[in-house]
Formats: C-alpha cells, structure tokens, sequence
C-alpha cells in the first residue's frame, strides 16, 4: 500500500462504471450505453469505454481479422473507441480539498489526446466500498459550485486483494510503447499508435491537436468518400491508410483464468473480444520472464522475437505467482517484490 494514504481511500483493483453524469446539459451515461472498465494499481492505470452497439455495428462475413477488413462506415463507428493509460496518485495536499483524497492522473497514452504537454487530470475519490465501489467526483466545478461530473465504480470481484502489477515496454529497440496492468484476475494491454496523432507545430517539438479522433477519421472518410466517387483508387488507398493509421491504437482488457489464459472482454479491435493474449495468433505464444528482483521483464512471442519491459510496480509477485499468472511457461526469479 503506498505510504501515507489510508486504505479507505485505496483504489487499487478493477471497476466497470455503472453510471456517469454530467451536470452541463443534464448528461446521463449507463452501462446499458457504453461498457467501461478501469484497472488500477497503486501508481499506474488502464482506461477503456466501448459503447454497447459498436460490435453488432462493425459485423463482416466472413469476420473482420485487421482493421482493412471493414467498410468506411464501419471505420466510423470504431472511432468512438475511447482508451487512456498513465500514472495516478492519491494525495490530499490540493488546494480547496484538505483532508480529502485527490487523483492526480497523467495520460501517457491516449485515444484522443488534447496536447502533447500530458496535462494533470484531478479528481476526488469518495470511498463507499461497503457498497460495492467508489464515487469519482470532478475537481472542476459548475456555476452552483458543484463537481461538475460525477462517476460512479462498481468493484470487479477478485480484483482488490491483488496482486498488483505494472509494466511498461522498452522502445529502444524500436518496439512500439506499451503497458501491461494487472489487478487481481484482471488485466489491461495498451499500445501506442505506429504514427502520432498529433501533428507538429512549426518552430517547435510540441504538437498541436487537430480535433476529437472521431472528428479527424469523419473528415478524412468524407476525402476517402469524395476519391471513391471519382474513381481515384490511388488517394482512396492513401485515406484508408491514414484512417487506418489512426485507428491503429489495441487496447485490451480482460480476465486471467486459472489455466493460465488471458481471456480479452474488450478490445478497442473487435476481433480480439473473446481471445486468448497469451496466444495472439494461431501458432504464436506468449512467454513471460518476470524478474521480480531486478524489476525487470522479458515477453516472448512466438515468431515475433523478444520484447524487454520494465516492471513499474509489483505488489504481491513472487516466482509462485507469477507461474499462476502467465501459465507453465512463466519464470520468476526469486527476490524482493517491489523496485519502487
């Protein structure tokens, strides 16, 4: 448990969001209208929101295996995919807040980034785990001085007890940004998009945001649109591929079985949904090395080489659990449980 913080206001497992409300406009959201899952450990998080009708939208016969295999219209609707990951710490010293705990949230990886300066995302937790979760209430205030939204988390059973842990892949050898969360039986995989989605400003390294994802893809289909009309194969296939390129951003959450499977329950790539992680592909296979002294990780796939992580966070760890985790193959080499 991180140092300072009671346990009451600990968030550390994984939650679907039962409800969310928005006091602007009087917004409402369900989980009969978008499935949300966040897995969190003490320091680092995965986010992902899928609405409920996106899969019966996105069908194909025979099923879609990559993003080339749906419609333009179909590329619409997975643009309203929404993930982020990041770290997060609870504290209390905020300004207007004392006493009361605060998440400070950076996105390190984000569907829909607002800039390339990662800003803080605040909010304040209110604990009702008696009752199944926990309240996420904006920082942000309306004009009558209330949150100005309101969140509402249900506990995903066998998630808060742990174990927690949190790893992040090596890019030097030119592998693409990605982290691995796992609380309790739940576990979370993001992975950067290939090509940024900002683009950059002139005279400088920052990036500037060019719109909502879903906004950019509806205006890069309508191009795709205006090529097909007039037979312009060429500038089609370059608007597909830049839709495509956007589009290109796996983030996966799921349950991890006994047997040793990764089981994905959603996916912002609908054809994952039901899939094993540790086996991505039909002769492919995952094998996991965790050094739980070093804090080091090795992930092995099967005719893709080696991928090396860092180990973030581990609480609860060991050689024995890491084989529960990642299956027969698993190693872990004996030593404390934590770097941090």
């Amino acid at each position: 448990m991180s140092a300072g913080v009671p346990a009451a206001a600990q968030i550390a497992g994984a939650y679907s969001r039962p409800l969310m409300m928005r006091n602007g406009g009087f917004f409402v959201e369900t989980e009969h209208d978008v499935n949300v899952v966040d897995i969190q450990t003490f320091s680092v998080f995965v986010d992902i929101r899928i609405r409920t009708d996106r899969d019966g939208q996105v069908e194909c016969d025979p099923p879609a295996t990559s993003l080339s295999d749906y419609s333009l219209e179909q590329l619409t609707v997975l643009a309203n995919n929404h993930c982020f990951a990041g770290f997060s710490v609870i504290d209390y010293d905020i300004p207007g807040y004392d006493g009361h705990p605060v998440c400070n949230r950076l996105h390190c990886f984000d569907w829909a980034p607002t800039s390339a300066k990662r800003g803080n995302n605040q909010w304040r937790v209110q604990p009702e785990f008696e009752k199944g979760g926990w309240v996420e209430l904006g920082v942000a205030k309306d004009e009558h001085g209330q949150a100005a939204y309101v969140e509402h988390w249900a506990t995903i059973p066998g998630s808060r007890d742990g174990p927690f842990l949190a790893m992040r892949r090596s890019t030097a050898n030119g592998a693409l940004d990605a982290m691995l969360v796992v609380a309790g039986s739940t576990f979370g995989y993001i992975v950067e998009r290939a090509q940024p989605l900002l683009a950059a400003e002139a005279g400088g390294d920052n990036g500037s945001f060019q719109g909502e994802t879903a906004v950019i893809v509806g205006a890069e289909i309508a191009k795709a649109e205006a090529a097909s009309a007039r037979g312009d194969s060429e500038e089609l296939a370059k608007c597909r591929a830049r839709i495509e390129g956007m589009l290109d951003m796996e983030c996966s959450v799921g349950r991890i079985e006994q047997d040793g499977s990764w089981i994905i329950e959603r996916s912002t790539f609908p054809w994952l949904r039901g899939t094993n992680w540790m086996a991505p592909a039909a002769n492919a296979r995952r094998v996991v090395g965790l050094d739980v002294a070093g804090g080091t990780a090795k992930i092995t796939t099967s005719g893709a080489g080696e991928d090396l992580w860092e180990v973030f966070e581990n609480e609860g760890v060991d050689a024995a659990t890491a084989a529960q985790l990642f299956g027969t193959p698993a190693t872990a080499a004996a030593g404390a449980g934590s770097k941090l």
